[in-house]
This record gives C-alpha cells, sequence and structure tokens, in this order.
C-alpha cells in the first residue's frame, strides 16, 4: 500500500477531511511538508480506500472536478458526490480518465 511507504518514509498525512456523510480524504506531506500523496476514504459497510500520488491527485482535481486550486477540492468534491451517487462512479471515473490509484477494501 502507498500508505504504508510513505509511513515507512517518515511522512505524514494531515487532518482527515470529510466530504460526505462517508467520504473523506487526506492528504500526505514529506518530511520538508510537501504534498506526496492523498488518500480518500469510502467509510461504508465494506471500507473502500484509495491511494494515489500527488501527481493523479492533482488529476483527478483537473479532470474529475474541474479545479486546479487545491484549497476548492472540498467543495467541489461535495458536489460531485452529489450528482454521482453510484458507490463506485468515483473508481469508475478514475479508470476512464487514466488516473492512477490503488485501491484497498476490507
Amino acid at each position: 500500500m502507498l500508505s504504508d511507504d510513505w509511513y515507512r518514509q517518515g511522512f505524514s498525512c494531515g487532518e482527515k477531511i470529510q466530504v460526505s456523510d462517508f467520504v473523506f480524504f487526506k492528504i500526505w506531506y514529506d518530511e520538508d511538508g510537501k504534498a506526496v500523496g492523498a488518500t480518500v476514504d469510502f467509510e461504508t459497510a465494506n471500507d473502500f480506500h484509495y491511494e494515489m500520488p500527488i501527481s493523479e491527485w492533482n488529476k483527478f482535481l483537473e479532470k474529475v472536478l474541474s479545479v486546479k486550486d487545491a484549497d476548492k477540492a472540498t467543495t467541489a468534491f461535495q458536489k460531485y458526490l452529489a450528482t454521482n451517487k453510484g458507490l463506485f462512479d468515483f473508481e469508475s471515473d478514475l479508470q476512464m480518465r487514466g488516473i492512477g490509484f490503488q485501491k484497498i477494501f476490507f
């Protein structure tokens, strides 16, 4: 898992940002405070977690959410989820746009 690698490298994640009742994301940072990746958590009965390098997260912001400013990610993500209610719409949009990710589920 990417997050295990990031953790082993001494990286840390920022605060969990709530997007909906069961969707959260957090950004991972290296020891210099530079963003290195993102984790998107779908915390349902069967948890799904998506991890991606920051370059892929930025592609998601631009290609799916249509934002270039990371500060607008939460609001744009909330709007996205309001119109894309399927449990796997997020994953499908990543795949359709060639955005790389690792999926972990429990």
